[in-house]
């Protein structure tokens, strides 16, 4: 039998972490549907767009076949259409100085605008940066007292966006004239924003750095090399590591390290095709890919010396939306049948939490971390794709701790 920590909470404080309380393994746990927006099996949340804001869980779907709309969860109720939202699609949402924000609007005629909510009042757009269009913000990130993103307007076309709340916001030309950079993987790593874009017609997708006052500044990873697609960028060890290209052999994608400044950028882990994304565990990378000692796609640690497989069965194609829930690591990875299932790594090794072909919750990409729980959409062939729900972090209410008595906890 596993263990399992559990947080005890006395008169609604969270007070202690107990470890030792055996209990079923996570594998176990059954999702909980939480609710089935187009009854039947029509589909009302496709994929997953969530943000926790003002302690409730805010996601977009869709209860009639039309547009989707805002909806907010308070983890008791049936959830509700947040006012203003109807037929809006939202999408990309973020929390910035006490309100959500989100790209909104129609798409047909496009219209897709930055929105606001702001917890109590009707949602509205708050931004229109390309009147009588659609500037199709998104790819946001909170740096510092400004929210960065990418957006599209008639004069520089799609290149990065530096918004204060109030001034008409910042804009960086990166790609110079009408043609976009389409800047992406946003990242805020010790004061400086990281990004992919196109910084000219000459190269591929390459490594941006923007520190707040001067020009964004366009790094290529090799000179005289095009591209290299940088992306997930991870800050371990007074390192800022990310995957991208391989500079000789374009076809392989490796593990990059550079300084907080990125000066020096180079390959830092050789014989390793990375085929997932990229974070951090404790002081090691942790990485999905191939390796000689692999054979195939699965879960590595890199801690500066040797490269260590951390999954010793199964295999995790194409890992993304890691979420680290305590000493576990979430995640989704391919499936044979092309959707998603969530696995986890402990420090020791890897689980498959939910997988589609044995239990027929086939999830599409994204997660949602909100009271303990993680949120996802999820196909059932009774219900279609819907708000789904797994149990990460159980709360114990802990009647009789003085006198030791546990006969009245609530375990699961």
């Amino acid at each position: 039998m596993a263990t399992r920590s559990f947080r005890i909470v006395i008169g609604g404080f969270v007070t202690a972490t107990l470890a030792t309380l055996a209990a079923q393994p996570l594998s176990a746990q059954t999702p909980h549907l939480v609710v089935d927006l187009r009854p039947g099996d029509d589909s009302g949340v496709p994929s997953i767009e969530a943000a926790s804001f003002g302690g409730k869980l805010y996601f977009s779907g869709d209860s009639d076949g039309g547009a989707a709309d805002l909806w907010s969860y308070d983890g008791s109720g049936p959830p509700t259409v947040v006012p203003g939202t109807v037929g809006v699609e939202p999408t990309d949402l973020i929390v910035f100085q006490g309100a959500l924000y989100f790209q909104g609007g129609p798409y047909n005629p496009e219209d897709r605008e930055l929105w606001r909510y702001d917890g109590v009042n009707p949602a509205h757009e708050v931004l229109d940066l390309h009147p009588g269009g659609s500037s199709l913000p998104y790819a946001f990130a909170v740096y510092g007292d400004r929210l960065c993103f990418q957006a599209r307007d008639a004069t520089i076309g799609a290149e990065l966006r530096c918004w204060d709340g109030v001034s008409p916001p910042a804009s960086y030309d990166i790609w110079s004239g009408v043609q976009s950079s389409g800047v992406e993987d946003l990242t805020v790593i010790d004061g400086l924003l990281f990004f992919s874009g196109y910084p000219d017609a000459g190269d591929g997708r390459e490594l941006g750095v923007f520190d707040g006052l001067n020009a964004p500044v366009m790094r290529s990873l090799v000179p005289g090399i095009v591209g290299g697609d940088p992306a997930g960028f991870t800050l371990v060890g007074g390192s800022v590591y990310f995957a991208a290209q391989d500079p000789f052999t374009p076809a392989f994608r490796r593990v990059w390290r550079g300084l907080p400044d990125f000066t020096a950028p180079g390959v830092e882990i050789q014989g390793l095709d990375v085929q997932g994304g990229l974070t951090r565990y404790g002081s090691s990378v942790v990485v999905v890919g191939e390796s000689a000692s692999s054979g195939e796609a699965k879960l590595h640690g890199w801690d500066g010396g040797a490269l260590s497989v951390l999954q010793t069965s199964d295999t995790a194609w194409e890992a993304r939306d890691f979420v680290r829930i305590g000493s576990r690591l979430y995640f989704l990875a391919e499936s044979e049948t092309a959707s998603y299932d969530l696995l986890r790594f402990d420090g020791a090794g890897v689980e498959r939490v939910l997988d589609g072909e044995l239990t027929n919750y086939y999830l599409t990409p994204g997660l949602a971390l909100w009271n303990g729980r993680l949120f996802f959409s999820a196909y059932q062939q009774a219900t279609g794709d819907e708000l789904w729900t797994i149990e990460v972090d159980p709360v114990l209410f802990a009647d009789g701790f003085e006198s030791g008595d546990t006969s009245a906890w609530s375990l699961p």
